[in-house]
């Protein structure tokens, strides 16, 4: 019989963070040796290993190690890594992992576009910095020569504002 120490993990991640490291203790109550026979997990950007060895002898103890790539996510994921023993009670069993991850930066309206014959005068995206990861300076570049863009910032605030400003094409 393994008794874990916790089934259910929750991490809040830093925005620059690319993975979450989660360990699952475990110790043998019983009176046999406890085998585990296999350790997955519910997605590929998921990992999980157990440690050194497979087999638990009364009282020993050791842990499931998960760990799950973050980097380039955001919002709430949930994992799951599956044990299957040779534990009688409970050979398979599951163990949790939720992760929140908080976006660096919201951008509050759609990208702009320019309708064919509409006045060709600036469009603005507004971006708000997380408040719990300060932003003090921004930098945009357009991949466009038809496109300049300038980035505007109050001091002190988290709000900035990117100035897309048309150019004329050739020809016009």
């Amino acid at each position: 019989q393994l008794r874990w120490d916790t089934r259910s993990l929750e991490f809040h991640p830093s925005p620059m963070d690319e993975k979450v490291v989660a360990e699952y203790p475990f110790t043998n109550i019983g009176t046999t040796p406890m085998k585990i026979k296999d350790v997955t997990t519910s997605c590929g950007c998921t990992t999980a290993a157990l440690d050194k060895k497979k087999v638990y002898a009364p009282g020993e103890k050791g842990k499931i190690t998960a760990i799950f790539d973050i980097a380039g996510r955001e919002g709430v994921h949930e994992e799951t890594i599956y044990v299957t023993t040779t534990d009688p009670k409970e050979p398979k069993l599951a163990l949790a992992l939720k992760t929140t991850m908080t976006k660096l930066l919201e951008i509050d309206n759609d990208w702009p576009t320019w309708q064919h014959g509409e006045e060709l005068k600036p469009k603005i995206v507004n971006i708000k910095a997380a408040a719990d990861y300060p932003i003090h300076h921004l930098d945009a570049t357009s991949s466009s020569k038809n496109i300049a863009v300038t980035v505007r910032h109050e001091e002190g605030s988290r709000d900035f504002q990117l100035v897309l400003t048309p150019k004329k094409a050739d020809g016009e």
